[in-house]
């Protein structure tokens, strides 16, 4: 990849337990006739109808047909054109990663859908383009499991790791938020110019305009430098679906993410993943717990901005309770004081 670094999702073994199929609204929405206009390009490579290979059509969008399509290309730019419901995210899964470790710029075009495991694909692009009406869909995965219980269970848990791995894709500003305990429009905001690697130190703006200094752990330091070279400026960012003049919005581009962009995405994944009763200031809360167990009210203070202490004074809970914790395991403990009678004796 050339202007892009991704994270590399791991492969799963293909089960014979499994049969991925695209969901039916996806199924319901989508238009097999939507195909790009000119396709005959040496360097473009085709992804029509369901992902992976249909024993009972002509229909064959395998990664073992993307590797060859590939390996023929070379190294040179590739433009990959998508309309598909969907399919086998294994597939899916293993196509990305293909693309992702072409050494050439890889452009993604979304002709009307990238659905479930096409969305993955799709994610692999250096450039993003959609067109007009088209979109993208994410989903929790699911399959027809076949066989006994054993089966069932060793399918439940496959899919919980293909969860997983989508969740990959999408998790670094979420995870940044657990890791800082800042707010969503101090995330939002974050660049480039504020994030110092030598020294180790992140500067964020607050309410009221107001900056404070973070100091950088490792993990976030970890987080960071693998965001480093997806844009000059901005930290956390999204690829543009659909040209709109109006807001001079250019698909394909990758742009700053928004706080109603981020907001959207946070209410999707949290209702995939199942959570509920966590809002996105709860990312706070975790952080300044996790940080009051290690520290004090004073550091907590300085790393949430809080300009009056007895607004961090909420979460003096935690310190409450790791002192009761402390106090019940002190009382438990055998009294060594002599027993009066045996005294006497």
């Amino acid at each position: 990849m050339s202007l892009r670094k991704l994270p590399e999702i791991r492969a799963f073994q293909h089960s014979d337990l499994l049969q991925f199929d695209p969901p039916d609204e996806a199924v319901a929405e989508f238009n097999a006739e939507i195909r790009a206009a000119k396709d005959e390009g040496d360097n473009v490579i085709s992804i029509y109808g369901s992902i992976g290979r249909d024993p009972f059509s002509d229909v064959d969008n395998s990664e073992r047909r993307i590797s060859a399509a590939l390996a023929s290309i070379g190294r040179r730019d590739v433009i990959v054109n998508i309309n598909s419901p969907g399919g086998n995210f294994l597939s899916g899964l293993a196509i990305y990663n293909l693309l992702r470790a072409h050494p050439a710029r890889v452009t993604i075009n979304v002709l009307a859908m990238a659905g479930s495991a096409a969305s993955v694909i799709a994610m692999a692009g250096d450039e993003i383009a959609m067109a007009d009406g088209s979109f993208i869909m994410v989903h929790k995965a699911s399959a027809v499991v076949m066989g006994n219980e054993y089966d069932a269970k060793d399918a439940a848990e496959l899919l919980a790791e293909v969860d997983a791995a989508m969740a990959e894709i999408y998790a670094p500003a979420v995870r940044f938020a657990f890791l800082t305990g800042c707010r969503r429009a101090e995330i939002v905001s974050l660049t480039w110019q504020r994030v110092d690697f030598f020294g180790k130190t992140i500067t964020v703006t607050g309410k009221g305009s107001k900056k404070r200094i973070l100091p950088m752990t490792q993990p976030v330091y970890d987080l960071l430098w693998g965001e480093k070279d997806n844009h000059p400026t901005a930290v956390f960012t999204y690829v543009v679906q659909a040209t709109r003049k109006h807001l001079a919005l250019v698909r394909g581009e990758r742009r700053p993410i928004t706080m109603e962009g981020f907001k959207t995405a946070w209410r999707r994944y949290k209702a995939d993943c199942g959570v509920e009763d966590f809002r996105f200031h709860d990312t706070r809360h975790t952080a300044a717990t996790r940080t009051l167990r290690s520290g004090n009210l004073k550091v907590v203070q300085q790393m949430l901005g809080h300009e009056d202490i007895t607004t961090t004074a909420k979460y003096a809970h935690a310190m409450l309770d790791d002192m009761r914790t402390a106090m019940e395991a002190a009382n438990s403990i055998p009294s060594s004081k002599p027993d009066p009678k045996e005294a006497s004796n």
